[in-house]
């Protein structure tokens, strides 16, 4: 939702994937090699407060991306390619990468423009050059407290509607009411600079809706709402109920039920160095982590759990661009005695007649009991847990299951405390790259939660994103999946729709890129 508040230099256009501006006033220039990227700011550009936007406060938004103590440990790593950043002067910045990059406009402009005078008023990051953040030995110590002290401001500022400042604000709208998991309200911003322009130079500068509130809502809820005509948009339902809801005259009569194919997958993580994190070592072999995908009905569970919505994925790959999906990669097919024969050539028996497979790892002999982790507010992850805890008790493996609630199940994955756990990933239109969730320095601080990589991966990812070459690049592609397939890290299950319903009197528009909607531009 952050969009609707605080603007980037650029935005991502929803209907198609292109760059236009925001806080810039146009794209910006790149050097003939492709290395230093030159933005200049909107010459109306302003905060609420009135204080024109300067180069500075982007360059001070930049750091906030890249300091280590700043709570966004999962998308830090897509700026590792950024080399420096200078403010040239008031309405000039320039920033440089290591390489050529071909995800140089997305890593140079997708960051929140925040105020430096509201959050760092001491300036105490001024000090601290962009190099200084990307060394790879981490942040010199001399500069640690200055950048802890001003990531609490920072942290506080996202956690909290009480430390919210509408004095920041640089978008179309304002939060006027914000109750954490359950609702958020905005206002159009009649202070918005935006407004003073001729024309709305994209959809980002619409304010067509005077009021939006977003709802975290229960299935019961959800009914309610739809059935008293209380709503006018239900994002992110889940197929069961999408499908139920849409049968009804009264309900197809009055909202349009819409599955718009979207950049997401579902997946079964399984964590491939346990013993790093003090768990059994159970998923370490990548023959185990086959046999547990043999165990897995997909096309059973897509029918039932996601009424034969989405379609499957051999490996992760860039969703929004089908062309790159590796076709040779097959898909691991429902096979109980294949998964039995992995695991009898791994070494795991029930020698101790109890009913449950063990071996011997490292001198200890270890019962091959794995709990499963899933976030409670998504039901139908249950149900996957369940089919994959039946199957596995069938072949003399034990797989407890807990639902945690979404705080808890996150900092669970982040530490790598868990064995198995379901999960989705969501990608931008512009988010080319593996970095974050294969490289292995992501792993123990971002969001390569099941411990992936070698220096081999490793080495393949940054080569992939260097490359500009598209054919290059979709070859690389291909390979990096082959060798997840290989490790099989993940169950991969399909890649998801969004199932949408709308009120059928609005002029809306619905896009493939995640949310799927701007509501601003709504009429």
């Amino acid at each position: 939702m952050g969009e609707y508040l605080y603007f980037s230099l650029l935005g991502t256009d929803k209907s198609t994937g292109e760059f236009v501006p925001l806080i810039a006033g146009e794209l910006p220039q790149v050097s003939e090699d492709l290395t230093v990227y030159t933005y200049t700011i909107h010459e109306q550009a302003r905060f609420n407060s009135g204080k024109r936007i300067k180069a500075s406060d982007v360059l001070f938004s930049l750091k906030l991306r890249l300091n280590p103590f700043t709570d966004n440990e999962h998308d830090r790593s897509q700026y590792t390619d950024i080399a420096s950043a200078e403010a040239i002067d008031e309405a000039t910045l320039r920033i440089a990468l290591k390489q050529p990059s071909p995800q140089g406009l997305r890593i140079t402009s997708d960051f929140p423009i925040m105020a430096r005078d509201l959050i760092d008023p001491e300036d105490v990051l001024g000090s601290i050059s962009v190099a200084a953040f990307q060394q790879k030995e981490g942040l010199a110590p001399e500069y640690s407290d200055a950048a802890r002290n001003v990531a609490r401001r920072i942290n506080a500022f996202a956690h909290s509607f009480t430390t919210y400042n509408p004095e920041a604000v640089s978008g179309p709208y304002l939060l006027s009411n914000w109750e954490r998991g359950k609702k958020i309200v905005m206002e159009a911003n009649k202070k918005f600079w935006g407004r003073k322009l001729v024309s709305p130079p994209n959809a980002f500068f619409q304010q067509n809706a005077n009021q939006i509130v977003f709802l975290t809502a229960a299935d019961s809820e959800t009914r309610s709402g739809l059935f008293n005509k209380r709503v006018d948009l239900v994002t992110s339902i889940h197929a069961s109920l999408f499908f139920e809801l849409s049968e009804i005259p009264s309900l197809a009569d009055h909202y349009d039920f819409q599955s718009v194919p979207g950049p997401a997958y579902e997946y079964i993580g399984m964590n491939m160095q346990g013993s790093a994190r003090q768990r059994p070592p159970l998923l370490e072999s990548s023959s185990v982590r086959k046999a547990i995908a043999h165990l897995v009905n997909v096309d059973l569970l897509q029918a039932r759990v996601n009424y034969g919505m989405g379609e499957r994925l051999a490996a992760d790959y860039p969703t929004h661009k089908p062309e790159y999906r590796n076709q040779d990669l097959g898909m691991i097919s429902f096979d109980m005695e294949k998964a039995r024969q992995l695991l009898a050539d791994d070494g795991w028996a029930d020698t101790d007649g109890n009913g449950l497979l063990d071996k011997e790892i490292n001198g200890e002999q270890v019962q091959f009991v794995a709990e499963l982790i899933y976030n409670d507010n998504a039901p139908q992850r249950k149900r996957i847990a369940e089919h994959l805890q039946e199957n596995a008790k069938q072949l003399g493996i034990l797989v407890t299951i807990q639902a945690l609630e979404l705080d808890a199940y996150l900092k669970r994955l982040e530490l790598g405390d868990f064995d198995l756990y379901v999960g989705a990933w969501v990608s931008d239109p512009n988010e080319d790259t593996y970095r974050q969730i294969w490289h292995s320095e992501n792993w123990g601080g971002g969001a390569n939660f099941v411990g992936f990589g070698t220096d081999e991966t490793d080495a393949l990812i940054e080569h992939y994103d260097q490359l500009m070459d598209p054919g290059a690049r979709l070859a690389l592609s291909k390979a990096i999946q082959t060798k997840i397939y290989d490790a099989q890290p993940y169950v991969f299950l399909w890649v998801r729709t969004h199932n949408i319903v709308v009120r059928k009197n609005l002029k809306t528009h619905l896009y493939q890129s995640r949310p799927g909607f701007w509501i601003a531009e709504w009429e």
